[in-house]
């Protein structure tokens, strides 16, 4: 493994980018409480698995992937910033010429031939080892530096593909701005291989990449009505231990969480729910709302929570008497205004809903079934501007709101979190040969945690990625409610393998130990 120097400019300072890189004018971005510090932890670590289907070119050839990565840097030049606490629970990302917060990059060759890990259906235990560098939770450095942008490129056997990871730490960019720096990356990839100038080969104009967080205030200033009960008494009752972790040093805060997260992890496994399941639980719905009521054609999203929800907590709770909080993760980039600019900052709305046992009618799954999907229906249908206005002055005025749902997580209590990622687009990312075959999150993340993916070219529906504890996942593949509708994949023999990354004492690099359950 071999990794890049460090660079005083990695990329030419242009004047058609959002920012200017002077030495006499850099760049200091205050980031927002309400809209960055509830998700300062988690650091989206996707992998891309990228197959050379003709063995006659280069394939994605390593100077040219990190050629373009600096040069789509210069676009984002956020990434090559510093997180500083500037005082009290307040904080900001500096950019400066002289002191530039390099990316990661590590480069690795493999002895696993891509069509193993196809055989395999992508399952961890055909990866090569280590190919996670980061975790998925943000991690300062050895020498504290918390890094913005970590790369390792995984170079198969016989050059028949590659696994390209890349981790960004979701305080700096959510997953619509992972995905428009990782697309931008891409596309100057694959004009460089194609030998097009990239200043020209775009009929369209270059999109302007805004980080300000004061956008969003400026969106919502004025707007407002109030929150529901459960997220008020969520939002405002945080108590003494979370205000005081919030006021804590950022990189203090996340070696905190990173260490409390090693002690209470999940355990990641995927299911599939094909269109036609789909379909079932929308005619299930319907079969039991009036056909003039405005929720008689839910969205998915409202359905597969509804699924999920229901079902996971019913494997958390087995004995049915216990409630668990579903924190739905809603992106509101719809809502926001911001011209011919493309904001990448983190506008999202988190809706607070409580799932009990005590509710659920024995018997009946379909029953309850659709009332979730109904209150999850309307609940989501209910977010407009000026309620996210009310939540972001909420989370300004409790500081320690976010910091309570952090302590949720790493601490073991009932909570589950739901995020919808299909609008990513990740499987368009395409580097010169074409969009990923699989992309994967990593084999562990924090416990209860939900996303939708969307399906790869050969199947249809939703992925859902789930991160759960295995007797939890025992329990959800003995529903047979459950299971009618999603289908385990990437599990051999109803064996549940789990996949164990801790991160190593040296920083963001992570190593893996695997346990049959």
């Amino acid at each position: 493994m071999a990794k890049i120097p460090p660079l005083s400019l990695p990329f030419p300072v242009s004047d058609s980018v959002a920012f200017a890189l002077t030495s006499d004018r850099p760049i200091t971005i205050n980031t927002s409480l309400q809209a960055d510090a509830r998700n300062g932890y988690a650091q989206p670590s996707t992998l891309h698995f990228f197959e050379n289907k003709s063995s006659q070119q280069e394939f994605m050839p390593s100077a040219v992937l990190k050629e373009t990565l600096y040069r789509a840097l210069e676009e984002f030049p956020i990434l090559t910033g510093h997180i500083y606490d500037t005082g009290g629970i307040s904080r900001a990302i500096l950019v400066e010429e002289g002191n530039l917060n390099t990316p990661t990059i590590t480069e690795s060759t493999s002895d696993v031939h891509f069509s193993a890990l196809k055989k395999a259906r992508f399952h961890w235990n055909a990866w090569p080892k280590d190919i996670a560098t980061a975790g998925p939770v943000t991690t300062p450095e050895k020498d504290g530096t918390i890094k913005l942008v970590t790369v390792h490129i995984v170079r198969l056997k016989g050059d028949s593909g590659i696994i390209l990871f890349c981790s960004i730490p979701h305080y700096v960019l959510d997953g619509f701005g992972y995905y428009k720096f990782l697309s931008r990356w891409a596309t100057l990839c694959r004009e460089s291989c194609n030998n097009r100038p990239h200043d020209t080969a775009s009929p369209e104009p270059p999109k302007i990449y805004v980080s300000d967080r004061a956008l969003v205030d400026r969106c919502l200033e004025g707007r407002r009505r109030p929150l529901d009960i459960i997220s008020k008494s969520v939002f405002e009752n945080s108590g003494f231990i979370a205000n005081t972790f919030a006021r804590l040093p950022y990189k203090l805060q996340t070696r905190l969480t990173s260490a409390a997260l090693n002690l209470n992890y999940g355990n990641a496994y995927y299911f599939h729910v094909s269109s036609e399941a789909l379909n079932r639980l929308h005619d299930m719905f319907s079969a039991h709302t009036d056909a003039e009521s405005t929720s008689s054609s839910p969205p998915s999203y409202a359905l597969l929570t509804a699924l999920f929800s229901l079902s996971i907590t019913q494997a958390m709770f087995p004995k049915g008497n216990s409630s668990c909080m579903v924190l739905n993760c809603i992106h509101v980039h719809n809502l926001l205004d911001f011209g011919d600019s493309s904001y990448i900052g983190n506008p999202m709305f988190a809706q607070p809903l409580f799932v009990s046992n005590k509710q659920l009618k024995p018997g009946d799954p379909e029953l309850d079934f659709v009332e979730a999907a109904r209150q999850i229906d309307e609940a989501i249908n209910g977010i407009d501007i000026s309620l996210m206005g009310e939540f972001c002055s909420t989370l300004e005025e409790n500081p320690g709101a976010y910091a309570s749902l952090a302590l949720r997580v790493v601490i073991g209590e009932p909570m589950l979190t739901v995020i919808d990622e299909r609008a990513y687009k990740a499987y368009s990312v395409d580097f010169g040969h074409g969009g990923p075959t699989w992309v994967s999150g990593l084999p562990w993340n924090m416990a209860n945690f939900v996303a939708y993916f969307a399906s790869s070219e050969n199947l249809d529906g939703t992925v859902v990625y789930a991160s759960l504890k295995p007797n939890v996942m025992q329990r959800l593949c003995d529903n047979s409610f459950f299971t009618k509708h999603a289908s385990p994949i990437l599990i051999k023999q109803s064996t549940y393998i789990a996949e164990i990354a801790y991160i190593s004492k040296s920083g963001n690099g992570a190593s893996r130990q695997q346990h049959t359950i």
